[in-house]
C-alpha cells in the first residue's frame, strides 16, 4: 500500500526543488549572449529570447551554444534535486 504521508523533512526538499527550479529557470542564456554581444537578443530577429533568435541574429555557434547551455541547466536542476 502507498503511503500519502509526509514529513517535514519531505516538505522541506519539495519546496527547495521548487525554488531551485525556479531560480534556474530565470537564467535566460539567449538574453545573456545578447548582451555580451552587446545588444538586447529580444530588440532584433524574431523578438523571441531563444536559441532560434540566437542563431539567426548571432550565428550558429552562438545558437548552439544557447541550446546546449538551456540543456544544460535542466540537467544541473535535475541533478541538485536528486541531491536533495
Amino acid at each position: 500500500m502507498i503511503s500519502l504521508s509526509m514529513n517535514s523533512g519531505d516538505n522541506v526538499s519539495i519546496v527547495s526543488c521548487c525554488a531551485l527550479g525556479y531560480l534556474l529557470g530565470t537564467i535566460n542564456p539567449a538574453y545573456l549572449l545578447g548582451k555580451l554581444y552587446g545588444f538586447d537578443i529580444r530588440g532584433r530577429g524574431s523578438g523571441n529570447a531563444g536559441a532560434t533568435n540566437v542563431t539567426l541574429v548571432i550565428g550558429k555557434a552562438a545558437g548552439l551554444l544557447c541550446a546546449a547551455l538551456d540543456i544544460f541547466k535542466s540537467y544541473v536542476a535535475y541533478k541538485l534535486a536528486r541531491l536533495l
